[in-house]
């Protein structure tokens, strides 16, 4: 049409158009100048389509050097014109032709891209995702399968998934894990011809995970009754607007009631039934406990619904959504327990299939989390695959809460075949879990293991993770030679110890690094007692100050462990204690309570110390006052107090010092001295022996109301630089040198691991070289970051050469104290 106009001729192209465009009503108008300079062109003239409200648009560049026309001859049709100086005659047939106009899943996101061969079409990307409401604690599934090339073949595609312009992965489709909060994920594909389409998913993850524990619970419920809890945590980072605000529950049995419309439910706390948590305030059919400190809890709802009006509440068979009588806070990193009940003739709801959901508000904007679950059913807390010492036999290990009695998996790689329940050997933790181990197989040459974990049930009821078509797959590649830290002899001969430990206190094990205190000072000879809470009262320092537990509850903890959880008449025994801090010492310990105190100290509520009555031989360590402010102090003068309130509901590190000599007391709130003061000298003679109480001689002993965890106790003050170091929720360490029987090549390394590394969490290894042999390092690479849910990640910035030994430098980082990353194993490879 062009070559006519110059030609001299007059030329029309008719063309008929969609009427909507990702349903929406649009323009098509003829532009020229700046709206025709685009990042992939520059054009003298260009076709513009634009919806009518202007949320999206596409652009066409138009190369005619002719004067240019088009008109709208109705009906969806379009007639192109050229018009020439008339000086060429004839006629030329009419021609009839459908625009195509590319338009991707999300419009505004669909652009043209870059054409090598002016005479090939560029390929469609389209990205599709799932689950369609995703949630930070599980992979996001993206898949580019309907994306095609109208005249060739994709051959590349290529996933950016934090939007720095570099592509994060490669393949059609692929997972990932994605941090709470607006996302936007960005499809490139390539076809055979070099051409490219970008297409971008936008979506929005749930930062409230659901911590896959749905259980049957006889808490609150009478006779022929039942009830479900589930718990829920907040994952959003926390740079949010300070917490998300849990607003609603929604619940759904999903299995069919023969002689109801719906499923009756009523507590009945109050009126002959025991009441939920022990609270006579919790009389409502939905009851939210923030924290699992018990008691009192801080949401409430009724379930108002009588689908069959036969004057009973019930649950309709397609759900009902139940709004709080008050918002429930949960700052980053906190948990919530959800209880619903009770159901009535409804003993045993083990094996009960329900729809759950919460729906929160986060940044001024509402979210949810919804998910479906079977009452009763196990949890997989964790599933990875271990080598003997001889890096030959392959053996999975599972952990979850409660003992499998099923278990199947499916063997491929190096090895094959199935395995099942029979060969497993089962080990409960300290801290209340099961731990499962199954022998594999041998890999004697090396290789890659695979092992997937398809049925895992405790009573005939499937796990979480199994439940469905869902399973669980892990995999490794067994490392050749010497260079790999997997035992407790390997971290053991490691060095620069700085806030990781390996040992076997509470849950954790000595073969794995995570972050934690160790069971020595850190700071020299002082500590004098730890008691770490790990389900056990346990004096981990081996002072021999081993407590006794006194009707304290557990809950979330700092560092991935449980905590102890305190109320009224709650408290750990320690003969001893006040062997330590009736004088010259120093407390460090962590607490999280949304309950203030008083401002008379001698009633007030504190972490341990006696108030001696009518007198002043007295001590108080960590009591709180009726603001929330929390101190220290000696007899009857004032003391060392925080200027802000603690009793915020989120976790906090706290010290406090105090030396006998002068009476000068101290107190760190997260690291920063807050507050001194000059209290009274000479400590206390008063005896005392408890954590989580204030004792009184008179017999009226002040309870602390909150979490406590991580007690430690040292015989001297300790400094500010030690505060903030007990504060510091990060570690390092640095392991011994490894010499490998064969050299490896640098510019080829790979570090291989497995690890557990959650949400908001990472690990960081930087890898030193020693070329010459003399035990220095001559060459030290970038650090790497290792991902969720691989195994293996590239070495950079080594350059090419040689060598026979090497070392590691692990970081682990954490921006939640109740998270840790956990690393089992981790080595050096060349990748092929």
């Amino acid at each position: 049409m062009d070559e006519l106009g110059r030609e001299g001729a007059r030329a029309t192209v008719r063309t008929r158009v969609q009427a909507r465009v990702s349903g929406k009503n649009y323009d098509v108008n003829v532009s020229a100048g700046d709206t025709c300079r685009t990042e992939n062109f520059d054009a003298d003239r260009c076709l513009v389509l634009e919806t009518v409200d202007g949320d999206a648009s596409a652009t066409v560049p138009l190369n005619v050097s002719s004067d240019l026309s088009l008109e709208q001859e109705g009906g969806g049709v379009l007639l192109l014109g050229v018009a020439g100086s008339g000086d060429r005659e004839g006629t030329a047939t009419v021609i009839d032709r459908r625009l195509r106009i590319g338009v991707a899943r999300d419009f505004a996101s669909s652009r043209f891209g870059s054409v090598t061969d002016p005479t090939n079409r560029p390929p469609v990307a389209k990205v599709d995702f799932s689950p369609g409401n995703p949630r930070s604690s599980d992979p996001v599934r993206f898949s580019a399968a309907e994306s095609f090339d109208p005249d060739g073949s994709i051959v590349t595609y290529r996933w950016d998934f934090d939007g720095d312009g570099s592509f994060d992965a490669l393949g059609r489709n692929v997972s990932r894990n994605l941090a709470a909060g607006p996302q936007r994920v960005k499809l490139q594909v390539v076809d055979n011809e070099g051409a490219l389409t970008n297409a971008t998913a936008v979506l929005r993850v749930s930062g409230v995970a659901y911590e896959g524990d749905l259980d049957d619970t006889d808490e609150g419920t009478g006779s022929l009754e039942g009830a479900i809890s589930f718990s829920v945590t907040n994952e959003w980072a926390t740079d949010a607007d300070s917490s998300v605000e849990i607003t609603h529950v929604a619940i759904e049995p999903k299995w069919d009631n023969p002689t109801e419309l719906g499923h009756p439910i009523e507590n009945d706390c109050g009126g002959g039934a025991p009441c939920p948590y022990g609270s006579a305030s919790n009389d409502e059919e939905v009851v939210v406990d923030a924290g699992f400190d018990g008691g009192e809890a801080e949401g409430i709802g009724p379930i108002d619904h009588d689908p069959d009006r036969d004057g009973e509440t019930e649950i309709a068979d397609s759900g009902v959504i139940v709004e709080l009588d008050e918002p429930v806070s949960l700052f980053s990193g906190e948990s919530a327990r959800i209880w619903v009940g009770a159901f009535e003739d409804e003993t045993d709801l083990s094996g009960r299939e329900f729809d759950l959901g919460v729906r929160y508000e986060v940044d001024g904007k509402r979210n949810s989390t919804t998910f479906t679950d079977v009452a009763g059913s196990p949890t997989i807390e964790t599933y990875r695959l271990e080598t003997g010492a001889d890096n030959e036999d392959v053996e999975a290990v599972i952990v979850s809460d409660k003992e499998l009695d099923t278990i199947r998996i499916d063997l491929g790689g190096g090895l094959s075949g199935t395995e099942d329940e029979s060969g497993v050997t089962t080990t409960e933790r300290p801290d209340g879990r099961y731990e499962h181990r199954l022998f594999l197989g041998s890999l004697p040459d090396g290789g890659v293991a695979k092992a997937n974990l398809t049925v895992a049930g405790n009573d005939s009821v499937p796990a979480f993770e199994t439940r469905g078509s869902k399973s669980i797959n892990r995999s490794f590649a067994l490392l050749d030679g010497g260079y790999v830290w997997s035992s407790t002899a390997d971290w053991d001969n490691s060095f620069a110890w700085d806030g990781v430990v390996h040992d076997s206190v509470g849950s954790r094990q000595p073969d794995t690094i995570r972050l934690g205190y160790p069971t020595s000072s850190e700071f020299g000879s002082s500590l004098a007692g730890y008691w770490h809470f790990d389900g056990s009262a346990e004096d981990a320092s081996g002072n021999g100050l081993d407590g006794t537990e006194s009707g304290v509850g557990t809950g979330f903890g700092v560092f991935g462990t449980p905590s102890y959880s305190f109320g009224s008449g709650d408290h750990v025994e320690v003969p001893g204690i006040d062997g330590i801090h009736s004088g010259t010492s120093s407390l460090s310990t962590w607490i999280k309570t949304s309950s203030e105190g008083d401002d008379r100290f001698w009633v007030a509520p504190g972490i341990t110390g006696v108030e001696e009555a009518g007198g002043g031989n007295d001590i108080f360590w960590g009591w709180i006052d009726g603001t929330g402010q929390i101190g220290v102090k000696a007899g009857n003068d004032p003391g060392a107090q925080s200027p802000t309130a603690v009793d915020d509901g989120q976790w906090h590190h706290v010290v406090f010092t105090y030396r006998a000599s002068d009476g000068n007391s101290r107190v760190f709130v997260d690291g920063e001295l807050v507050g001194e003061e000059w209290t009274a000298t000479g400590g206390t003679t008063t005896p005392f022996s408890s954590i989580g109480r204030i004792e009184d001689t008179g017999g009226t002993p002040e309870y602390f109301n909150g979490q406590i965890d991580e007690v430690r106790s040292y015989d001297r003050v300790l400094t500010s630089d030690e505060a903030e170091d007990l504060a510091e929720p990060n570690g390092t360490i640095r392991t011994g040198w490894k010499n490998g029987s064969t050299a490896l090549d640098a510019s080829q390394l790979s570090v291989r691991y497995s690890a557990d590394i959650p949400i908001a969490t990472t690990v960081n290894v930087t890898v030193h070289a020693d070329t010459s042999g003399d035990g220095s390092i001559d060459r030290t690479s970038d650090t790497v970051t290792l991902e969720p849910g691989r195994n293996s990640v590239p070495v950079e910035g080594f350059g090419s050469f040689d060598a026979s030994r090497y070392k590691l430098v692990i970081d682990l980082k954490t921006v939640a104290p109740t998270k840790t990353p956990v690393v089992y194993r981790i080595g050096l490879a060349e990748d092929s």
